[in-house]
């Protein structure tokens, strides 16, 4: 046995020099030029890492603040919600039937109005008659107004000169057939006469127009009553 281990003994020493020297190769060597590229990256990729990290919490402040305010106007909007749905449940239970309850009364009033309101036709129809008659009858009155403001003498003329006299034929006739009105309508401006302005009974009228005539030939005077009476009619 010892001279098997003898003749083993070199092949031995040759593979452990071998081995060895594989170790020697795979072993990094720590030189200083290794050293200072093993420092220059790792200070790069510090370098790196801080911009990254600064980057990411600029960032991260960015979406904080945004988040804020994402908050602050959900905030807001549940509020207004809030209170948009309390408004809306007062509205609902509160408005809502009391504006039922008024147009259930504005219908009512406005059925009843269309009920009364032939009659209201009818009684503006009727005011409308009775003020087209007063209006007639108010032109009639200062129609005889006027004419009994008038002169007696320029309503004989009227009378007697003009067909558009207010008097009656009747008079009319009366009065165009008394010569002496003619002549008295037809005499000076000057000349006054008691017969004219319908002042004069008939025994003054026979003295007081002229010493020609007589009691009995003189006509009866006319008053303003008398005029009065002849336009009414």
């Amino acid at each position: 046995m010892s001279s098997a281990s003898l003749r083993e003994d070199p092949h031995h020493s040759e593979s452990s020099d071998i081995s060895s020297s594989h170790e020697r190769e795979h072993t990094p060597s720590w030189e200083p030029r290794n050293l200072c590229v093993a420092l220059e990256s790792a200070s790069r990729r510090a370098s790196l890492h801080e911009r990254q990290i600064k980057e990411f919490e600029s960032k991260l402040t960015l979406e904080l603040s945004n988040s804020r305010a994402i908050e602050n106007l959900l905030h807001e909007m549940s509020h207004s919600i809030r209170q948009t749905s309390e408004r809306a449940h007062f509205a609902s239970s509160t408005t809502v039937p009391h504006i039922e309850s008024s147009l259930e009364e504005d219908l009512a009033i406005l059925n009843e109005l269309e009920e009364q309101l032939p009659e209201v036709g009818s009684q503006i129809r009727d005011i409308r008659h009775v003020y087209d008659r007063g209006r007639e009858k108010a032109r009639d009155l200062m129609a005889s107004l006027e004419w009994l403001n008038t002169p007696i003498s320029q309503r004989l003329r009227a009378i007697i000169f003009t067909p558009n006299a207010p008097v009656s034929k009747k008079w009319k006739v009366a009065v165009v057939s008394l010569p002496p009105f003619v002549r008295l309508i037809t005499a000076p401006a000057h000349i006054s006469c008691p017969i004219i302005s319908g002042r004069c009974s008939l025994s003054s009228s026979a003295h007081a127009c002229g010493s020609h005539g007589s009691p009995s030939a003189a006509p009866s005077a006319l008053t303003d009553n008398d005029w009065s009476g002849a336009s009414a009619s």
